[in-house]
């Protein structure tokens, strides 16, 4: 057969795991082959697993007019097979005979709406564009799971090892010293070790340069200073994250690919439960939440960003409040926000200038949505 409008998903995988796409969860039926007529023109995330407490796993993309997406499943290798690694010529030629056994997207979101989590997907993906997932995944069939490092924890992770490893070294320096000197003590004693520290291999490596990564932009929220300012002005810049905003997190990007990333690190942790998500989706938080001078110049996307935020809260476990998301620890930050909002801006000249009452409306919105679920936004105390 030809190839069939929107996108494809030919899926063989098996029976009775738990699958889903978007915010919709079903376990695979019999002869399930995959899912059909995914609507064009949005971004997509496609996840499985064998069970509700196993690691999840899969892919995000931008669905597009004729695009056949492939997975199966190997029961030998255990692992997901991809267009990269499938015939897909053999793929295309079997495509008839699957077609009829694949679900349509708006089957799944009637049929499976019970098992779906509340919330508007569009809402929460309309800024994870094209070039977003490119940027931070790859490829539209570039696999993530729960555990997918981003590039920041990843070095931390490397950096540990080799620290690991040259401690490991030293201590085989210091034990072959003394292995020599019994040595020459004792001509027929022949010294063999079976001491895995022996090993110049430092354990976790062997995988680690091999493994996806998520590439998120790299943040710094406790460093928003402009490079080699000191003094006053390195502390006016972490006090006031605007600078870093403008020049480092916008220099080669825009507003709506920001977003874009603070979605997908939102929708990655939600979906598949990934921690080095959730720190990259804190960070935005913090950064953003003391750009003072910033929100006044351009209110208009802190209102973007607070309603994006109130989006997100509102369709979150319960138990991924205070677990993944780690809530309690983002309302000081929020409250530095708060007092910027209801306590008036400051221009460049440190004059007083009137809060845009959209923002202030869009703050109101979030903190309703934060005092539902049992959080209160406070302003920072004064110093005495």
């Amino acid at each position: 057969m030809s190839r069939p409008p929107s996108t494809t998903i030919c899926l063989d995988i098996p029976q009775g795991w738990l699958i889903g796409i978007d915010l919709y969860y079903f376990n695979s039926p019999p002869n399930f082959k995959g899912i059909k007529l995914v609507p064009t023109q949005k971004t997509h995330i496609l996840h499985w697993g064998k069970d509700a407490s196993s690691v999840r796993n899969g892919v995000v993309f931008e669905a597009k007019e004729g695009e056949i997406l492939v997975f199966k499943w190997d029961a030998q290798k255990e692992e997901m097979l991809t267009n990269q690694t499938l015939d897909m010529a053999e793929t295309l030629s079997l495509l008839g005979e699957s077609y009829p056994y694949m679900l349509t997207y708006e089957m799944i979101t009637e049929q499976y709406k019970e098992m779906a989590q509340l919330g508007d997907f569009g809402l929460l993906s309309d800024h994870v564009s094209g070039s977003v997932i490119s940027a931070v995944i790859g490829a539209a069939d570039v696999i993530v799971s729960s555990t997918t490092a981003t590039d920041q924890e990843a070095d931390v992770l490397k950096d540990a090892l080799n620290k690991s490893r040259e401690l490991r070294e030293a201590r085989n320096k210091d034990k072959s010293e003394s292995e020599k000197g019994k040595s020459a003590e004792s001509d027929d004693t022949h010294v063999t070790s079976n001491d895995p520290e022996s090993s110049n291999t430092t354990p976790g490596f062997e995988n680690l340069s091999s493994e996806a990564t998520l590439h998120f932009p790299r943040l710094t929220p406790d460093q928003t200073w402009k490079p080699g300012s000191t003094g006053r002005e390195r502390t006016l810049d972490s006090l006031d994250s605007s600078w870093y905003i403008e020049n480092v997190l916008l220099k080669d990007s825009s507003v709506s690919a920001l977003l874009g990333y603070f979605q997908l690190s939102f929708l990655l942790c939600l979906v598949l439960s990934n921690y080095s998500s959730s720190i990259t989706w804190r960070d935005y938080i913090k950064i953003v939440s003391k750009g003072e001078e910033l929100s006044s110049k351009n209110s208009a996307f802190y209102v973007q960003f607070l309603g994006t935020l109130a989006v997100q809260l509102s369709v979150a476990p319960a138990e991924y409040l205070d677990g993944l998301l780690e809530l309690s620890a983002l309302m000081e930050p929020l409250g530095n926000l708060k007092e910027i909002v209801f306590e008036g801006q400051r221009g460049f000249n440190n004059e007083e200038v009137a809060v845009d009452p959209k923002l202030k409306r869009s703050f109101e919105k979030l903190e309703g949505v934060l005092e539902k679920m049992g959080y209160q936004v406070e302003k920072p105390e004064e110093e005495e």
